[in-house]
């Protein structure tokens, strides 16, 4: 008894998963490939092909009121030849139809012309051998070769009228609204809703209440072919909208204490080096601190070349008396003939590495200013009240050339 009643009981459940699947099923529908008419050039084939395919892919998408039928796979052609049909008359197209097991039928036929293509696809109803709509248009050569699944789906659209979707706007807190779509009025709510079609795409939606005193409510819709939206909408007071974060301004004269700046709210001061500015400075300085230990090494080394070419020079000898400046020399007063010989080279190297060594420590010495950027020293005056202020003092390199009668050489001094 209990088995029986299990039986019955699963009986009825695939009773109504039948049932239930037989109402949520769609139409078949059928779709035939495109018959060339006129010249079968292999260029039209093969648009004839596309065509097709983007038709059937276009059902295949499952928004619209049909479904494919499967195993529709079939040519126009073969299947007017197999069934013995001259003409596409519905008494002969019908039947065809009926042997693929297909509520409705797609065929259809491309022809090239001066203008492009004839494209001409016929939609009928396989019981009752009833005409649907016709699409038949010219489409300019271009558009057919760049997008034919783009044609193939327009064709679709007007035949089957699958190009919009249902979309419910539900206003929440505001019974009279007006609905926009693209800056074009839709239409108003009544008790906050309202339903409307709309074309495939993208949209911009607005909703503006009959009453005063609300904020216009604005956003985008993508809306596919056969979609049923339903869009809620809360509609926000004109003077409840969220105000933009704004940076709060220090007081002037508060935060200085013992020593320490900063703003009234107890934030830390907001100093040079702080922030992408204070980045870009760190850098700087970095840079300039390179420079300055580059020509620092530089510099001790035309100091220590001054030096060596004057020694050697000295070497030579100087005949008190003669008219020829500290550097000067005189092979009268020396046997050094390697120093005779290449006297006037020490010369102009002495006075060259002089020269280099000068302009090497001046130079050095403003990159190493630039690149300390000195020292902050806050100071804050004895009494409450008073505002804080900023010191800056830099350090210092100097690096010197000394020529002495005993011999030459440089000095290097860093104040800091």
């Amino acid at each position: 008894m209990r088995a029986r009643s299990m039986g019955s009981l699963g009986l009825g459940l695939l009773l109504l998963a039948a049932l239930t699947s037989a109402a949520s099923a769609k139409p078949k529908l059928a779709i035939l490939g495109l018959e060339v008419i006129g010249s079968l050039d292999p260029e039209q084939v093969k648009l004839a092909k596309q065509l097709t395919r983007g038709l059937r892919e276009r059902a295949s998408v499952g928004t619209g009121p049909y479904e494919l039928a499967p195993h529709s796979d079939k040519e126009l052609v073969d299947e007017k030849l197999m069934n013995n049909c001259g003409t596409e008359a519905l008494i002969c197209m019908a039947p065809i139809g009926l042997g693929m097991h297909a509520d409705f039928l797609m065929f259809g036929n491309i022809e090239k012309v001066d203008k492009g293509y004839h494209l001409t696809i016929k939609l009928i109803r396989v019981a009752t051998k009833m005409p649907l709509p016709t699409f038949s248009e010219i489409i300019p050569m271009a558009d057919v070769k760049n997008d034919p699944k783009g044609v193939a789906k327009r064709a679709y659209s007007k035949l089957t009228a699958t190009d919009e979707g249902s979309v419910t706007i539900r206003v929440a807190n505001a019974d009279r609204a007006t609905v926009y779509v693209d800056d074009q009025p839709k239409g108003t709510t009544s008790s906050g809703l309202l339903t409307i079609s709309l074309p495939e795409g993208k949209h911009r939606l607005a909703v503006v209440a009959t009453e005063k005193g609300w904020r216009r409510h604005e956003e985008e819709l993508v809306l596919n072919a056969g979609d049923q939206r339903n869009i809620p909408v809360e509609l926000v007071r004109a003077g409840q909208e969220p105000k933009p974060d704004q940076p709060k301004a220090p007081a002037v004269g508060a935060g200085a204490v013992a020593g320490v700046s900063g703003h009234a709210d107890g934030t830390p001061p907001v100093g040079p080096r702080d922030g992408p500015a204070g980045g870009k400075a760190r850098s700087e300085r970095s840079a300039w601190t390179t420079v300055a230990v580059g020509t620092t090494v530089l510099t001790v080394v035309a100091a220590g070349g001054f030096g060596l070419s004057w020694w050697q020079l000295s070497k030579v000898g100087h005949v008190p008396g003669e008219d020829g400046g500290v550097l000067s020399y005189s092979c009268r007063s020396t046997d050094d003939r390697w120093g005779c010989k290449h006297g006037q080279l020490l010369q102009g190297l002495t006075y060259g590495t002089a020269i280099a060594a000068g302009a090497l420590a001046t130079f050095s010495v403003i990159a190493f200013v630039k690149g300390s950027g000195g020292k902050e020293r806050a100071v804050v005056g004895a009494r409450g009240g008073q505002s804080a202020r900023s010191a800056w003092s830099g350090g210092a390199l100097t690096v010197a050339p000394v020529i002495s009668a005993a011999g030459g050489g440089a000095a290097l001094r860093f104040q800091w």
